[in-house]
C-alpha cells in the first residue's frame, strides 16, 4: 500500500479516542499517573519486546555473516540496550533499528503520559485549539523537512516527508503526527456523545474507505498534500463517523478478530518481512512469491 504508513496516523486518532472513553471515568474516580502508566506498559511492552526479539535475532545473524549495507556492531549493541528499555537509540540513524515501527509505540507512551498529566485536565475547547495548533505546526514541519532534509532521498523514492518519524532526521515530524492525531482523538471522544451506536451494514464502508485511501497511488509531487488531507481531516472524520455506528452482527466476529490481531501484527510485521525477504533472495524468489508465506507466518504469530 503506497500510503500504508497513514495507518499510523489513524491509529493515533483511534488511540486517543479509545483511551479517553476507557480511562477518563477512572481518572475521575482516582486512578493515578503511576497506576495508569503501569497498566499501559503491561499492555504495550510484551508484544513490543517480541518484535524487538525477532529483530535482534535477524540482525545478529546478519552481523555474524558479515552482511554488507547493515548496521555495525556498536549500532547493534546500542540499539539492543536502548530499544530493550523502549527508548530510541542515539547510536544509529533509526530510533529503533531492531524494529522500525517501534518509534510510534515510543511516541504512544509519551502521548499516554501527556493524556494522564495534561490532556484530561483540559476543557474540550482548549483541546481543540491545541489540536489545531499541532496540525498547523505539523504542516509547516512536513514541508520544512521535505525541503531542507531531502526527504525523498532520505526516506526512499516514492515516499513523502509525511511518513517521517522512524529516523532521527525526521523525529520531530513523527512527534507532531502523534501530537495532532492523538489530541484529535481525545477531542472526538469528548464531542461524540454517549456510546449509543446503532448497528448498520453500511459500517463496512468506513473500513473500505480507509483501505482505499491507503491503497490509492498518488504522484509523489502531490503526496504531501494528499497525506496532510488524510491526517488532518479524513482520518479524524472516519473515527468520528465510526463512533456513531456499529458493524452489522455478521461482521462482528471478523472485526473482533482483526482488533485482537492488530497490535500484535503491527509489533512484529517488519522484522518478519526482513527475514522473509532475505529467505526469498536466498531461494531466488521474488517478494511477490514469498508474500503468501509472509502473511501466514505473520498472522499466525500475531494470533499466538
Amino acid at each position: 500500500m503506497p500510503g500504508g504508513y497513514l495507518a499510523v496516523d489513524f491509529f493515533f486518532v483511534l488511540s486517543g479516542f479509545v483511551l479517553v472513553r476507557t480511562y477518563e471515568p477512572r481518572f475521575k474516580m482516582g486512578l493515578g499517573i503511576a497506576r495508569f502508566m503501569l497498566i499501559r506498559s503491561v499492555r504495550l511492552y510484551p508484544l513490543y519486546a517480541v518484535g524487538i526479539a525477532i529483530g535482534t535475532v535477524f540482525t545478529l545473524q546478519r552481523l555474524l555473516r558479515g552482511s554488507e549495507n547493515h548496521m555495525t556492531l556498536s549500532e547493534f549493541l546500542g540499539g539492543l540496550t536502548f530499544n530493550t528499555l523502549m527508548m530510541p537509540s542515539p547510536f544509529s540513524r533509526g530510533l529503533f533499528p531492531l524494529n522500525g515501527p517501534a518509534w510510534s509505540l515510543f511516541f504512544e507512551v509519551l502521548a499516554n503520559l501527556a493524556l494522564v498529566i495534561i490532556l484530561t485536565r483540559m476543557r474540550t475547547f482548549a483541546l481543540a485549539i491545541l489540536a489545531l495548533i499541532a496540525g498547523l505546526v505539523l504542516t509547516v514541519a512536513v514541508f520544512h523537512y521535505q525541503i531542507t532534509s531531502g526527504g525523498l532521498r532520505l526516506l526512499g523514492e516514492g515516499e513523502a516527508a509525511t511518513s517521517a518519524g522512524a529516523y532521527w532526521d525526521g523525529w520531530y515530524v513523527g512527534l507532531l503526527r502523534t501530537a495532532f492525531s492523538f489530541t484529535a482523538g481525545v477531542v472526538i471522544a469528548r464531542i461524540s456523545g454517549a456510546n449509543d451506536r446503532s448497528a448498520k451494514k453500511s459500517a463496512a464502508i468506513c473500513f473500505v474507505v480507509l483501505l482505499l485511501l491507503m491503497i490509492v497511488a498518488v504522484l509523489i509531487e502531490k503526496r504531501i498534500v494528499f497525506d496532510l488531507t488524510f491526517i488532518l481531516l479524513l482520518s479524524p472524520v472516519l473515527v468520528f463517523v465510526g463512533s456513531k455506528i456499529e458493524p452489522h452482527r455478521l461482521l462482528v466476529p471478523a472485526a473482533a478478530l482483526a482488533g485482537e490481531l492488530s497490535y500484535a501484527l503491527y509489533a512484529i510485521h517488519v522484522p518478519i518481512a526482513h527475514a522473509c525477504q532475505f529467505a526469498a533472495r536466498k531461494a531466488g524468489l521474488s517478494n511477490f512469491a514469498i508474500a503468501p508465506a509472509y502473511l501466514l507466518v505473520s498472522l499466525a504469530l500475531a494470533w499466538l
